[in-house]
């Protein structure tokens, strides 16, 4: 019998379901009182277990005068083992699509600084969609204007005006970023940029800093995104940032 109930909790249930489960096999229908006398609960969780045996598709309702319940096809326990494991890989799925917002709680009360790493386009993905859900002002430093593979940075851009996200970068002085800058582009993107020399920043990675968030997305040939997220690291990464913005405005031609 052990055995027995051991296999019927695999679909799911709690022992004392599955204990109740089996003891409708056994006996064809038991009313919530046998039922207490048969698995040892008391009578008034017999009455919750069969409304959950019956809501599982375990269970049906007699039409005798005095409640009571009759066990349906074994067959049931795949069916309901299967919408279980649907129902987890499904939330699974949820967890790692939304994981950062549980983790910006967490960080926020914690003192240790957390960091989260991911490969390809789906990290740079990613870490644009944390840049949207964050909501605040995106600093960044980058090397070139031609960074990401298809059409993900413009809808990476579009989806940022409509959030209205304001951006203060760094970027090297090319004519595709004039031509924004002259055409009403930068304006449309709110997009605050303060030029610098094209080979002041050599490197394939650019550096945001959103929040209390540092991302860093290498768009080479590795593709690795960084996201770091510490409120002191992020403090010292805007106050760099501003050193830097301050050292090019004066130092090179902006207009």
């Amino acid at each position: 019998m052990d055995d027995q109930i051991s296999l019927i909790k695999r679909a799911g249930l709690s022992e004392a379901q599955a204990k109740a489960y089996l003891a409708l096999m056994q006996n064809g229908k038991l009313s919530p009182t046998k039922l207490s006398e048969k698995i040892g609960e008391n009578r008034t969780n017999c009455y919750a277990i069969l409304e959950k045996l019956e809501k599982y598709g375990l269970a049906e309702k007699t039409k005798d005068k005095k409640t009571s319940y009759r066990p349906t096809h074994p067959s049931n326990l795949e069916t309901l083992a299967e919408k279980r494991r649907r129902a987890l890989s499904q939330n699974e799925k949820i967890i790692k699509d939304n994981i950062s917002s549980i983790l910006d709680v967490y960080y926020a009360h914690n003192e240790a600084p957390g960091s989260r790493i991911y490969q390809g386009l789906d990290g740079i993905r990613e870490i644009y969609d944390d840049i949207l859900r964050t909501g605040e002002t995106q600093y960044f430093i980058r090397s070139t204007e031609d960074i990401a593979s298809g059409n993900l940075l413009r809808d990476f851009r579009e989806k940022r005006i409509q959030k209205g996200i304001k951006t203060i970068a760094l970027t090297p002085d090319t004519k595709t970023g004039r031509e924004n800058q002259k055409n009403g582009m930068d304006k449309k993107l709110k997009f605050d940029r303060t030029w610098m020399p094209k080979d002041a920043f050599p490197s394939s990675t650019e550096i945001n800093i959103y929040g209390n968030k540092v991302a860093f997305i290498n768009y080479g040939e590795t593709q690795t995104s960084i996201i770091i997220t510490s409120p002191a690291i992020a403090s010292a990464m805007k106050l760099v940032f501003s050193m830097l913005q301050n050292y090019w405005q004066a130092n090179y031609p902006q207009d």
